[in-house]
């Protein structure tokens, strides 16, 4: 081990996960056999051991996890093109199996990886835990529940917040296969978000719910939606004139970014605030 991996080692508690890593969401992260978080800066834990750099022995292995955990079953070809476009037929079988290897070797053991019907995958019939598809559950969940049962659906929602902590693979140099899988992500939490501040403010609970529209105006300061979202949370907490001037903040962005009028809508919210009033 080189010195930083000595003081790195020394530092680690294996017994306490890093400070933001949520313990539960879709299920119980702590128990399994295998935690893997890839929202956010990525990190995988064999129990309660956290994975280091020295574990994979270079970058591609772990990537090589991610990737056949979003992109599901592929054949070496497949890998072959999204990790190394640009290798040889004997290149290719090279280096993939040596990032198979040490892909094996770092989750500990063959079994974690399985080759059927020409296809290379992850074995879901593990005892493990992703939070991508902790996120996933959580958002079918709160979808079912949110007729008949807004308390539970929101209370799945604030699950999914907490385990959104950034876009996924945030930090990492991988290649372009993320970008469709991050997009499609970032949509789903924004939605998520509107969501999880529609039911807080239906509930009463305003200043949640500004606060909420609020990181969704953050994360697309184009949505004209969310802008309207919030200045309606703050109307019915009692601030009016904030509700005024966060839609005359977002009428001069979009026409300095986009070189576009305000919508009908955004134009009829605003008249409805000048009277006094909000639906």
């Amino acid at each position: 081990m080189t010195l930083d991996e000595v003081i790195d080692a020394a530092r680690d508690d294996p017994e306490t996960p890093r400070p933001g890593l949520p313990a539960a969401g879709g299920g119980d992260a702590s128990a399994a056999a295998l935690r893997i978080y890839a929202l956010g800066t990525p990190e995988v834990y064999r129990g309660r051991r956290r994975l280091r750099a020295a574990d994979w022995a270079y970058a591609k292995p772990r990537e090589l996890l991610f990737y056949l955990l979003l992109e599901g079953p592929q054949t070496r070809e497949q890998i072959g093109l999204a990790f190394w476009p640009d290798a040889t037929k004997d290149q290719l079988r090279a280096r993939f199996r040596t990032a198979l290897y040490e892909l094996r070797r770092a989750l500990g053991g063959t079994e974690w990886v399985v080759y059927a019907d020409g296809r290379y995958a992850f074995n879901r019939g593990l005892d493990y835990w992703f939070d991508v598809e902790a996120l996933d559950a959580g958002l079918t969940e709160a979808d079912r529940l949110t007729p008949s049962d807004p308390g539970g659906a929101a209370e799945h929602l604030r699950r999914v917040h907490d385990l959104y902590r950034a876009d996924l693979l945030d930090g990492e140099t991988a290649g372009a296969w993320t970008s469709p899988h991050r997009d499609a992500l970032r949509r789903r939490y924004a939605e998520a978000l509107l969501s999880l501040a529609q039911l807080e403010a239906s509930a009463g609970r305003h200043a949640a719910a500004v606060d909420l529209y609020r990181r969704a105006v953050a994360r697309d300061e184009l949505s004209e939606e969310a802008h309207r979202a919030l200045a309606r949370a703050l109307a019915r907490g009692g601030d009016r004139l904030g509700a005024l001037r966060q839609l005359d903040e977002m009428t001069a962005l979009i026409r300095r970014e986009l070189d576009v009028a305000p919508s009908a809508e955004t134009t009829r919210l605003r008249a409805q605030l000048e009277r006094g009033g909000v639906t």
